[in-house]
């Protein structure tokens, strides 16, 4: 069995950055909660529901301060400091020769621990409706150390399982590809542990070749994909049917698909199809081609 090849020192100077950053952030962030302890409006000027403010004083917030004796923001710091110190050592042994596959598994295991955080985080603010601004770069910053997953903006009744599933996948050691393809063979969602350029290199973009021609480009440099279960996007009339029967159709309540119960989306729905046709500039009898990409 051969040992993983050492990091550059390229890769480690950015993670080391990277956690520099979400350590400064965590700093600010904490100031920001102490701001708002006193009664004056944080940074992002939201003091109400959805705030920064409410996302601070959520249930889970408070929980995890009463249970560890700091609250969120001082966590973050625990872990940028962490994450700046780990690539930061890893380089100086480099520099002397020395070899660093210990501090490389650490490293990995606190890529792993900022995803399981953010997910669990997201999860959270999700369920309580309590978003921060703030918060959102501290997980973007935390998630980008380890991984980078990117979404479609199309498909609003996607499970949560499979953001979850995703997650997982690419929180296990070692390089890591994760694919979601959509029915018309695009993807939904790629995820990635590492700079890949070639994966989209000689792509037929807006074509159902997408999916297919993403995975052939994944095997020519060595990395076999995770893929996720098919879900579908909103690109024409039948999908926009589709989307509707979905989310407000009262005769199929029984969700045996997990679909997210989108109801931003069910609400503007509700309207655009008041008179029981989307009232839109389409031709229904001839939909447009569906759009097939990322």
């Amino acid at each position: 069995m051969t040992s993983s090849p050492a990091p550059s020192p390229g890769s480690l100077a950015t993670l080391s950055a990277l956690g520099a950053l979400s350590a400064l952030w965590a700093v600010f962030l904490w100031a920001e909660l102490l701001v708002a302890r006193v009664g004056g409006t944080p940074f992002c000027g939201r003091t109400g529901a959805g705030g920064c403010a409410a996302a601070w004083d959520s249930a889970f917030a408070t929980a995890v301060h009463r249970m560890t004796g700091l609250p969120v923001a001082a966590w973050g710091l625990v872990w940028g400091l962490v994450a700046f110190a780990l690539p930061l050592l890893a380089l100086a042994r480099l520099a002397q020769g020395r070899r660093v596959p210990a501090l490389v598994s650490a490293i990995r295991l606190a890529a792993g621990a900022a995803l399981i955080s953010v997910l669990v985080l997201l999860i959270a603010a999700a369920v309580e409706r309590a978003f921060c601004l703030g918060c959102f770069v501290t997980y973007l910053l935390a998630a980008g150390y380890g991984a980078a997953c990117l979404v479609n903006s199309d498909s609003p009744t996607l499970p949560t399982s499979l953001l979850v599933d995703a997650a997982r996948a690419l929180s296990v050691p070692g390089d890591r590809l994760v694919l979601g393809p959509a029915e018309d063979g695009g993807y939904y969602l790629i995820g990635l542990k590492r700079a890949h350029p070639r994966l989209f290199e000689e792509i037929a973009w807006s074509t159902p070749l997408v999916f297919a021609q993403t995975v052939e480009r994944a095997r020519e440099i060595g990395l076999e994909p995770v893929v996720l279960p098919p879900w579908y996007d909103v690109d024409d009339v039948a999908s926009l049917h589709r989307l509707h029967r979905e989310l407000l159709d009262e005769s199929d309540k029984d969700d045996r698909t997990g679909a997210h119960r989108a109801r931003h989306t069910a609400a503007f729905l509700q309207d655009l199809f008041r008179d029981g046709e989307p009232r839109l500039m389409l031709d229904a009898s001839e939909p447009p081609a569906g759009r097939a990409g990322p």
